[in-house]
């Protein structure tokens, strides 16, 4: 499942964390409680992962992304090259 909003002026960075965000609220709501994320952008799912610091730009995002999935019983991160 994903979500997705039209963002025209938005960085590549904060659209690619709002759209897993939306995506795993839409699962929650759906009643997923164990969510695999998959992401082609290294630098959203290292930050997401704390793996390096997260930028600036996508900080409140992430923010939430991690408010969020503390409903889940389990995440998994998957990068798509």
């Amino acid at each position: 499942m994903s979500g997705s909003h039209f963002m025209e002026q938005a960085s590549i960075l904060f659209t690619k964390a709002t759209t897993i965000r939306d995506g795993i609220k839409v699962a929650l709501q759906a009643g997923f409680r164990r969510i695999e994320v998959e992401g082609d952008n290294q630098i959203v799912l290292k930050a997401m992962k704390t793996q390096i610091n997260t930028p600036w730009q996508v900080a409140p995002v992430l923010q939430d992304i991690r408010n969020t999935i503390l409903s889940c019983e389990s995440l998994i991160y998957i990068y798509l090259s």
